[in-house]
């Protein structure tokens, strides 16, 4: 499992959840904060795919980004990202069969399609901030031009 982020997620969302992500209103955790679910940023993921499709390779290839985090550690740095959130982090309790580990390992990725991630979870996070505070700004300049003022 990889828990992919980056620019453009998916537009089609209500324009509610991208202001929650960004200013991390508390959501609903789907993952107890002590697994190491492995962030991957999209752009790379895609690189891969292109590259695993365009070589003569068909068998399984691992294409996750072995960079390992915790979901709470990934927490935290979105909090510190998106500056002047003053949202809670909710921990989930771990279930029985979920994995200690989750580091993939890529090997084949790298040597049979000179591939690996590019991106650090650090910079890809920075990037996908600023596309959704710029996306943000963007509707809410969009929504208060379809208004009328009400206030005069």
């Amino acid at each position: 499992m990889n828990s992919d982020y980056g620019q453009p997620c998916n537009l089609g969302q209500p324009r509610r959840i991208h202001r929650q992500r960004l200013t991390l209103s508390p959501l609903p955790p789907s993952l107890p904060l002590s697994l190491p679910p492995p962030f991957q940023y999209v752009e790379d993921l895609v690189t891969g795919l292109i590259k695993l499709m365009n070589s003569d390779y068909g068998l399984p290839c691992n294409l996750g980004n072995p960079e390992e985090y915790t979901v709470k550690d990934f927490a935290f740095l979105v909090k510190e990202l998106v500056t002047g959130s003053s949202s809670t982090i909710i921990h989930m309790p771990a279930t029985k069969d979920d994995p200690a580990k989750r580091k993939p390992d890529i090997t084949i990725a790298r040597e049979v399609l000179d591939w690996q991630p590019r991106v650090p979870v650090r910079e890809g996070l920075s990037k996908t901030v600023a596309y959704f505070r710029a996306e943000l700004e963007e509707t809410v300049s969009e929504e208060e031009g379809g208004r009328e003022d009400l206030h005069t």
